[in-house]
């Protein structure tokens, strides 16, 4: 695995520490002026990480190009799609056809393009947000102009609640909270069918009354 050192940026991740690039084939595009690698690519500096089949990367912009199983790692947050373009300064990028998994919140983002605008900021033109795994989760909310801002808030218009797909609720905008720290709020939504009910929901809301009791 060809490994190089020592590519410099002016960004906020450690006073021009240098980032590591390696893969199964790297070489120096001198009539563009880039690094080309293909094969396991890996960008890396502390703990953000950019990694693909193949990875084009400008290092006097400090921008990259990766396609192919493109995932970009800030810490816990994943931003990951079938192409993702990405500014190394700031750790910011679009994926696009992508996903968002913010582990220690345990929820998704997805949509044919997701924007890391921030340190802890994502926007989306049309997206789902879903706490649950899978490609077809057991409920999700889907919405325009979708932002979050973790330890902050998620934020939607013209939004629709959906369970296996199916419509059940909508609101012109949507307004949740994306913190770890205890907060009175809405819970995930449960979702019920019988033969004597039919179909029910119910909105569960977790009150903090105070530092030690909720």
């Amino acid at each position: 695995m060809n490994l190089f050192q020592g590519v410099s940026g002016g960004d906020s991740f450690g006073n021009g520490d240098p980032w590591q690039i390696s893969a199964d084939r790297l070489f120096y595009d001198q009539n563009a002026d880039h690094y080309v690698a293909e094969g396991h690519a890996v960008i890396q500096k502390k703990n953000v990480i950019l990694s693909a089949d193949f990875i084009r990367f400008d290092h006097h912009r400090m921008e990259a190009i990766a396609v192919g199983n493109a995932v970009m790692t800030d810490g816990e947050d994943i931003l990951s799609g079938d192409r993702v373009s990405a500014n190394l300064n700031s750790a910011t990028g679009i994926a696009y056809h992508g996903t968002v998994f913010f582990k220690e919140h345990h929820f998704f983002i997805r949509s044919s393009q997701i924007e890391k605008t921030g340190e802890k900021t994502y926007t989306a033109t049309q997206a789902s947000i879903t706490a649950c795994d899978g490609d077809n989760p057991a409920w999700k909310i889907t919405g325009h102009d979708v932002k979050v801002t973790i330890e902050g808030y998620a934020t939607a218009w013209h939004a629709s609640l959906q369970t296996k797909g199916i419509p059940i609720v909508y609101t012109p905008y949507i307004f949740l909270p994306v913190k770890t720290k205890r907060q009175s709020g809405l819970l995930a939504p449960l979702f019920g069918n019988s033969e004597r009910k039919g179909f029910e929901y119910g909105q569960p809301y977790f009150w903090v009354i105070g530092p030690s009791s909720d």
